[in-house]
C-alpha cells in the first residue's frame, strides 16, 4: 500500500566567460619585461656617461612599469642633463612614495637630492602690466593660474612660448629662452583691442583649468563616456536569483512532504484508509514541489541564455563577429541537468 517517492535534483549551471583576462595578463608581463630591459639599457648608458641617451630609456621604462626605482634613476638622469626643475619634482615624488611605503632611508635620500637642487634651479617669471581683466595665460599650452603671475616658477633651461588672450583683445605671444646661467622674465603688455571681425571670429577663452569650448560645427564636442549598461548583469543575476529562490523553496517543501509521507504507516501493514489518503496527499505535494523546482531551474537557465544572447548581440556590433562569440550547450546526465555557456565578448 505504501508508495515510496524519491527525487534527486542536483543543479549544474556552468558559466565560463573567457573575457581576455589571460591576454591582459600576458600583456602586463610583456610590458614589465620590456620595462626591465629598457631600465637595464638606461643603466648601461649611465655607466658610460651617456645621460642624453639614457634618459629616454628610463622614460619609456617608467611608462611601461612606473616603479619607484625607475623614477629615481630618471630624476638622477635629468639632473645630469641640466633639467634640474623636473629632476627636483621627480625626487620629491620618490620621497612621497617612499614615505607612504615606510621606506625611510629612501625617502631621506630622495628628499636630500631635491633640496640640493633648489639653488641650481632656474626660474621663469611672467609679469602682467596694469590691471587687465579676463586674461588667459598659457606657457607651452599649459595654463598659468593668476596666483602664479609675477611669481618666479621653477623651470628647466630651454625655450618657452607664452601666449596671452582675452575677450575683445588681440592675442599676444612671446618666445623666451631660459639660459643655463640664469633666470628669465616675460613682461606681458596691455593687450590691444581687437577689431570687430577678429573679435567675432575668435572663440571665448576656456574657464580656468579647462579646455576651449567648441563654438562651431567644425569643432564637435567630444561626447561623454556613456553610463555603463547594466542590462546583461541584471538579466543574469535577476534570473538566477528568482530561479534559485524557486528551486530552493521547492526543495524544502519537497523534503518536508517526503518526510511526512514516510512517517505515515511506515511498515505498510494494517494501514487505515485515512493513512493511505494522507500518504497520497503528501506524495502529491512532493510532486508539486518537484515541478516548482524544475520551473526555478528553467528560469535560471533562461536568464543565462538570454543574458549571453544580449552580450553576444552587443559584442557582435561593437567588436565585430571575429572578436565576439558565444556558445551554449545543455548539460544532461543521470539525475543532473543544466546549461553550459562559454563566450568571448
Amino acid at each position: 500500500m505504501k508508495q515510496r517517492f524519491r527525487i534527486s535534483i542536483p543543479v549544474v549551471v556552468l558559466v565560463a566567460i573567457a573575457a581576455r583576462a589571460p591576454e591582459a595578463r600576458a600583456d602586463e608581463a610583456h610590458d614589465a619585461e620590456a620595462a626591465r630591459a629598457l631600465f637595464r639599457e638606461g643603466r648601461g648608458l649611465v655607466a658610460d656617461g651617456r645621460y642624453d641617451a639614457a634618459c629616454p630609456k628610463f622614460e619609456q621604462s617608467l611608462k611601461l612599469d612606473p616603479g619607484i626605482g625607475t623614477k629615481f634613476n630618471l630624476a638622477d638622469c635629468y639632473e645630469h642633463v641640466g633639467r634640474t626643475a623636473t629632476a627636483r619634482t621627480l625626487f620629491l615624488e620618490v620621497a612621497q612614495i617612499a614615505r607612504e611605503a615606510g621606506q625611510g632611508e629612501r625617502e631621506q635620500v630622495a628628499d636630500a637630492r631635491a633640496k640640493a637642487l633648489e639653488p641650481m634651479i632656474h626660474r621663469l617669471t611672467i609679469d602682467v602690466s596694469g590691471k587687465q581683466s579676463g586674461l588667459t595665460i598659457q606657457r607651452d599650452g599649459v595654463e598659468v593660474l593668476p596666483s602664479a603671475w609675477g611669481v618666479p616658477q621653477f623651470v628647466d633651461p630651454g625655450a618657452y612660448e607664452v601666449k596671452v588672450t582675452a575677450p575683445g583683445k588681440k592675442p599676444w605671444t612671446a618666445h623666451v629662452e631660459v639660459p643655463r646661467s640664469g633666470d628669465a622674465t616675460v613682461e606681458v603688455p596691455e593687450l590691444a583691442d581687437a577689431d570687430a571681425k577678429e573679435a567675432e571670429a575668435r572663440p571665448e577663452p576656456a574657464p580656468s583649468g579647462g579646455e576651449a569650448t567648441p563654438t562651431s560645427a567644425a569643432e564637435p564636442v567630444e561626447p561623454k563616456a556613456p553610463a555603463p549598461d547594466l542590462t546583461v548583469p541584471l538579466v543574469i543575476y535577476g534570473g538566477l536569483g528568482v530561479g534559485a529562490v524557486l528551486a530552493g523553496t521547492a526543495l524544502v517543501l519537497y523534503k518536508s512532504a517526503d518526510d511526512k509521507a514516510e512517517g505515515i504507516c511506515p511498515t505498510g501493514i494494517n494501514c487505515s484508509l485515512d493513512d493511505i489518503k494522507k500518504h497520497q496527499g503528501y506524495v502529491n505535494d512532493a510532486r508539486d514541489a518537484r515541478t516548482v523546482a524544475y520551473v526555478g531551474l528553467g528560469v535560471a537557465s533562461a536568464a543565462l541564455l538570454t543574458g549571453g544572447a544580449i552580450a553576444l548581440f552587443r559584442a557582435h556590433h561593437e567588436a565585430g563577429p571575429a572578436e565576439a562569440r558565444i556558445s551554449a550547450a545543455p548539460v544532461i546526465a543521470p539525475g543532473t541537468f543544466g546549461a553550459a555557456m562559454e563566450g568571448r565578448f
